[in-house]
């Protein structure tokens, strides 16, 4: 090490010079420099912890907020589909509830019935009932359900119905203003069980239904 004082040269680890007797700095290790400025493994360990904790939160975090868009979507433009309306119209029937029947029947059909014909609310109800009643029957009455007879149903499928059928629903459809941009027959697959008469049979059965915006109707027009 040499005297910055005088530049003798003095032996390693001197605290004065042996010339000029001023003292001497302390050498530093040449590798503390890179030695401090070099992150300890502990810091680049949780340095990295934390990067990859910062992407699954993020990633975390798109995936929530693509799931709340789906949600959102669906709740505002979804609607009822061809074979739950289908399933629907017979529970409907069955329970006997006019007012769930009357959901299933087009808007524009319901009011532009009650300001042409006169009919209130619950008379287009009624008698949509009653349309009701008449497939109850062909299917079973409630008086055979009574002495133990058990039907059940579920929508088995749907067909498209042609260019020209829809043409002419379309047109049927005209004088409610309601726009119908598809059509189907749904198939609804019917059991008859009854253990005390020995009987367990399925029979299908198809469904009218109408495409009114973006929810399914019943066709009340082609049904009745």
């Amino acid at each position: 090490m040499y005297c910055e004082q005088c530049g003798a040269k003095n032996e390693p680890g001197s605290s004065f010079c042996s010339a000029c007797g001023a003292p001497l700095a302390a050498e530093q290790p040449a590798h503390d420099a890179a030695a401090s400025s070099k992150p300890s493994v502990g810091a680049s360990v949780f340095a990295g912890i934390g990067i990859l904790t910062s992407k699954k939160i993020k990633i975390a975090g798109a995936v929530i907020a693509a799931v709340l868009a789906i949600f959102v979507v669906s709740s505002l433009f979804g609607g009822r589909s061809d074979t739950e309306t289908a399933e629907q119209f017979f529970d409907a029937i069955f329970e006997q509830d006019a007012s769930a029947l009357l959901d299933l029947v087009p808007k524009g059909v319901v009011q532009t019935v009650m300001d042409e014909g006169g009919y209130t609310k619950a008379e287009v109800a009624e008698e949509l009932e009653e349309l009701g009643n008449q497939f109850e029957y062909a299917v079973g009455s409630l008086d055979f359900l009574r002495r133990g007879v058990k039907i059940s149903y579920k929508a088995v499928g749907s067909e498209h119905v042609d260019d020209n059928e829809l043409d002419d629903i379309q047109e049927q459809y005209d004088q409610f203003n309601v726009n119908v941009s598809d059509a189907r027959e749904v198939s609804v697959s019917f059991r008859v069980q009854a253990s005390s008469l020995g009987i367990d049979e399925e029979a299908p059965f198809e469904v009218p239904v109408i495409k009114v915006g973006n929810s399914w109707y019943i066709d009340v027009v082609s049904l009745s």
